[in-house]
């Protein structure tokens, strides 16, 4: 059957130092290690082709593992909301021309989200109709938090919020790795924390901020879609469905939770969770949570190896057909307007 894979992170080579003196720059590409400066930080990521033709070998290797569409976008290391507003919106359209050009290869095969320059709103509503009405863009990826010093509950977005509605486009809320947005050493990179959990918790934030702080009912068809099986919230659902409405003891002022609807609701109208998490009995319990409708098959690197891996913790769900087809690849075709 058709499978569409929508999370595939790119390093294009054509975007490095398009942030000036910020980078990026690849410091170090052997067998074991690629090595990215970012500001002051450095990341150390798993080695792969990056270029144009890593982009033509995975055609090929995704022709052999089935994967029929792919989505691109940016590594979240490459957000660069920290830096000053003109140098941001100047890397994102360097990197959604790149993404652009890559698609346009391969129009039937892949697909793109955009970056934003997201410490700037007006910036980053050029950017968005730029990317989308002229480059083709299917979605955007912003942040999961402290973007320009801002939550995605902040009324400053609103406007992206409005929008992204009214162009019927959804948004890929993805965290970055927190050391690098704050350009500082924290202990936070200890045991990669910074990435495991501390992408899981800040995703869990995100789907609070949107929930609690109400904007969901202030903007009802914004499209969100969270990576790895929605971080923590399919396992805190009792929890969080209990602060709407004070219900939770607090340090803090629940009344300040402006939801209208149960937590939950929200979940199955708002939002999309992906299956890249990594273990199959978690999968079946996001899929338990979510429902089939509801979650979008994703794996991240795009790897032929990789993706025959989340396969088959998709396939060990047990999921009717139908189920299948829509995991696989369906809720992505009518998401993204394949």
């Amino acid at each position: 059957m058709k499978i569409v894979d929508f999370h595939v992170h790119a390093i294009p080579p054509e975007v490095m130092g398009k942030a000036g003196e910020h980078g990026p720059e690849e410091l170090e590409c052997t067998e074991t290690t690629r090595v990215i400066r970012v500001g002051n930080q450095t990341a150390s990521l798993s080695p792969r082709p990056l270029d144009t033709e890593y982009y033509e070998m995975y055609i090929e290797a995704q022709d052999e593992a089935g994967v029929s569409i792919s989505g691109l976008e940016l590594t979240p290391l490459f957000y660069f909301n920290w830096v000053d507003a003109e140098t941001g919106a100047a890397f994102t359209r360097a990197a959604n021309d790149t993404l652009a050009g890559y698609v346009a290869a391969y129009p039937d095969r892949l697909f793109f989200m955009a970056t934003l320059p997201m410490q700037d709103i007006d910036m980053a509503l050029v950017e968005l109709r730029r990317a989308v009405g002229e480059l083709g863009a299917r979605s955007v990826m912003v942040g999961t938090d402290s973007m320009g010093g801002r939550d995605l509950d902040d009324p400053y977005f609103y406007p992206l919020w409005e929008e992204l509605v009214r162009m019927d486009v959804p948004v890929f809320t993805h965290p970055g790795p927190y050391n690098v947005e704050n350009q500082s050493n924290t202990d936070s990179a200890k045991y990669n924390y910074d990435w495991f959990p501390g992408y899981n918790f800040r995703e869990t934030i995100a789907v609070s901020h949107l929930i609690f702080g109400g904007v969901l009912d202030e903007f009802p068809g914004l499209k969100v879609i969270v990576p790895h099986g929605g971080g923590t919230v399919p396992f805190l659902l009792g929890k969080l469905g209990r602060m709407i409405g004070g219900k939770v003891a607090s340090l803090g002022d629940s009344r300040a939770i402006r939801s209208k609807r149960p937590f939950e609701d929200y979940l199955h109208t708002n939002f999309y969770f992906d299956t890249f998490v990594e273990d199959a009995r978690t999968l079946k319990f996001v899929l338990e949570v979510m429902g089939p409708d509801r979650v979008l098959f994703g794996q991240h690197t795009g790897l032929k190896a990789t993706t025959a891996d989340e396969l088959s913790k998709v396939l060990a769900a047990d999921l009717s057909k139908p189920d299948l087809e829509k995991v696989v690849s369906k809720n992505a075709m009518e998401l993204f307007k394949l």
